[in-house]
C-alpha cells in the first residue's frame, strides 16, 4: 500500500505542475501508473485463478477452446488464445490491460477535464477503490468497463449501432455488461 500512496503523491505533484504550465504532468503520471500496474504480480483475489486458467489452456487449439465447458466468457478465452498463440506469458495480458486502461482514462481526462483540475481527476482515479485499485484485480470486468467508456461518445452522438457493437464486445469479456443494453 505504501507504493500506491507514493504513486498518488508523485502523480498529484506532476498534475499540479500542469497548472503552472508544465505540459507533460498528466502524460508522465499515466506512464508511471502504467509501469506500476503493468509490473504487478499476484495482486487481488482473482489473479491466481486467471493465471491458472491461462496456463491450463496454453497450446489448446481454438476450436477445442470454444467447445470447452468453461465458466469464462468467450471474449476472455479468445484473448487467452491470442496471447498463448504468440507464446506470451500471462504477464503480457496484464501489460495489455494496463496499457488499455491508461490510454482510455488518460483520454477521458484529457478530453473532459480542465487542465486546472487534472490533479483532482488523478486523485479520484487513484484513490477511489472502485476505479484504479479494483481494476487491478478485476481484469474481465475492467475490459468491459473500458469498452463501455469508449462507447459513450457513440451513444451521445446517436450512433446506436457502434455503441451496441462495442458493448457486445464488452459483454464477451464479462456478463455484467449485459446491463448496458
Amino acid at each position: 500500500m505504501i507504493q500506491v500512496i507514493f504513486l498518488i503523491i508523485i502523480c498529484l505533484f506532476l498534475t499540479l505542475l500542469e497548472i503552472k504550465g508544465f505540459n507533460y504532468g498528466l502524460k508522465i503520471s499515466f506512464i508511471l501508473i502504467f509501469i506500476f500496474s503493468a509490473i504487478r504480480y499476484d495482486y487481488g483475489n482473482d489473479f491466481q485463478s486467471y493465471l491458472q486458467s491461462y496456463e491450463s489452456i496454453k497450446g489448446i487449439d481454438l476450436n477445442i477452446l470454444v467447445e470447452m465447458d468453461s465458466h469464462w466468457e468467450p471474449g476472455w478465452l479468445i484473448l487467452y488464445f491470442v496471447f498463448s498463440f504468440f507464446f506470451l506469458n500471462f504477464q503480457f495480458i496484464i501489460i495489455f490491460i494496463s496499457l488499455l486502461n491508461c490510454l482510455v482514462f488518460y483520454n477521458l481526462i484529457k478530453r473532459n477535464i480542465s487542465r486546472n483540475y487534472y490533479w483532482l481527476a488523478i486523485f479520484i482515479f487513484l484513490i477511489s477503490p472502485n476505479l484504479f485499485l479494483i481494476q487491478l484485480s478485476t481484469l474481465r470486468q475492467n475490459l468491459s468497463i473500458l469498452l463501455f467508456i469508449l462507447s459513450v461518445d457513440y451513444i451521445v452522438n446517436k450512433k446506436l449501432g457502434k455503441y451496441l457493437i462495442i458493448n457486445l464486445l464488452g459483454l464477451s469479456f464479462h456478463s455484467s455488461a449485459f446491463i448496458l443494453f
